[in-house]
């Protein structure tokens, strides 16, 4: 079996990744997997971009929000990160209407390096 990742925004897929995983791998480790990367693609919010820093607002922009933080005005978006399992597919999605629109400009489902190593370990953790 494999464990598909799907990071979307609204239901348009931007990125998935396929993972090697044994037949009976329990819903709890997708459950994990999808906890794991909503916190994950929350960090690229609260750092401003990963791997490589998000452009700046315009001061037009800062001067509205009182501050500068790209990405991020109410934090709604932020915040509406979630995560599903549907069968052997863990969906982490957002169903803000900006969300695409956010996504084109400032990328921030995807997944980091470290995110991958971290999924496999998870998987690990749960082989018998």
């Amino acid at each position: 079996m494999n464990v598909l990742v799907v990071l979307q925004c609204g239901g348009y897929i931007v990125t998935t990744y396929s993972f090697p995983a044994p037949d009976d791998l329990l819903p709890a480790a997708l459950m994990e997997i999808g906890a794991y990367m909503v916190e994950s693609v929350r960090e690229n919010f609260e750092t401003g971009g990963r791997p490589f820093r998000w452009l700046p607002d315009s001061p037009a922009t800062v001067k509205r929000k009182h501050f500068s933080a790209p990405n991020i005005d109410t934090g709604k978006l932020m915040r509406s990160i979630g995560a599903s399992v549907r069968g052997d597919t863990v969906i982490v999605d957002t169903e803000t209407e900006y969300a695409g629109y956010a996504e084109a400009v400032r990328p921030y489902m995807l997944f980091q390096r470290a995110d991958l190593s971290a999924i496999e370990a998870i998987i690990a953790g749960y082989i018998k």
